[in-house]
């Protein structure tokens, strides 16, 4: 609703006001389809993924104009691939791959992946129990095959992502230490490519969040 009516104004820079909505925009469409597959064994399991979305008058943010536009028609294609390596009483490590292949269907970017989505994701994730009552785990992300525009002349970077958790409980209260970004990387997350007075185009991107850190505590009332 907000892409169709959210009439707030936005400064533009030069005195004057714009807003994001667009009153003309049609409803998107999609036909979906989708199966899957998963097994289990007495240490490892597995689960498989497959899905194909047509999409008709996809509803996109247009830079150029900032303005939510329908960019046409788009075809969503993936894989999802990921299990248990090994699971024991005191953890286990786990992988997974992901493929999603998100593409105009006409037009001049016909068949090249829409901006800020990741063609391929890799993932690694480990937990323990390191006592009865401490429990860690590791997230590991690599991202690869972004772009900032839909023509994919500007590459956004691989990049490779690790999050830690680790929490410990004492009785009905838990506090657990989140760290986001451990090995504080430095890359770009999203951008756009806006035209220039000269015709071109010139990218723009945001960065993504440094390393941090949360602190949280939670009180249970747990009862029987």
């Amino acid at each position: 609703l907000d892409q169709l009516f959210d009439q707030r104004p936005f400064p533009d820079g030069s005195g004057g006001t714009f807003t994001l909505a667009n009153a003309r925009l049609r409803p998107q469409r999609a036909r979906t389809f989708e199966a899957g597959a998963r097994g289990f064994g007495p240490a490892a399991s597995w689960q498989l993924a497959l899905y194909r979305i047509a999409v008709e008058d996809e509803i996109d943010f247009d830079p150029a104009t900032f303005r939510y536009v329908n960019i046409g028609s788009s075809l969503h294609r993936g894989l999802e691939l990921g299990g248990d390596l090994w699971r024991g009483k005191r953890g286990g490590v786990g992988a997974g791959w992901e493929w999603s292949e998100v593409s105009a269907r006409e037009g001049e970017n016909e068949g090249r992946q829409l901006k800020n989505v990741p063609e391929h994701t890799l993932r690694l994730t480990a937990d323990a129990k390191l006592s009865g009552s401490v429990e860690a785990g590791l997230v590991a992300r690599h991202l690869a095959g972004r772009y900032l525009d839909d023509a994919n002349r500007f590459s956004l970077g691989d990049v490779t992502l690790v999050d830690m958790r680790v929490r410990r409980t004492f009785g009905r209260w838990e506090v657990r230490v989140d760290v986001w970004n451990l090995l504080d990387e430095q890359f770009l997350w999203v951008g756009y490519a806006l035209p220039d007075f000269s015709g071109g185009l010139v990218p723009y991107a945001f960065p993504g969040h440094p390393r941090s850190a949360m602190l949280a505590v939670r009180w249970r009332d747990v009862r029987d």
